[in-house]
């Protein structure tokens, strides 16, 4: 059970280390995709933390702001679309 932890662990830190050029190059469905993904997994790490302490709690605040920059960079596409 513990390499499924350590997996999950790569795989967030992977997920999360997206440039605002990378944001920009993507296609709408695989933003939408990953925003989704990223939304779950913040969940996911803030109810781990609440129960035990993460070691970096300041991740928790990168997360969210990722999120935002996904979400704003869907309704920057959503308006010039209009």
């Amino acid at each position: 059970s513990c390499g499924h932890f350590a997996d999950f662990f790569f795989l967030h830190s992977l997920l999360h280390v997206l440039k605002k050029e990378e944001i920009r190059e993507m296609a709408t469905a695989d933003l939408t995709e990953r925003l989704a993904q990223m939304e779950k997994e913040y969940l996911q790490s803030r109810m781990n933390h609440a129960v035990s302490p993460l070691d970096n709690p300041a991740q928790l605040t990168a997360d969210r702001r990722m999120i935002a920059r996904v979400k704003t960079e869907l309704r920057m596409r959503e308006l010039n679309n209009k």
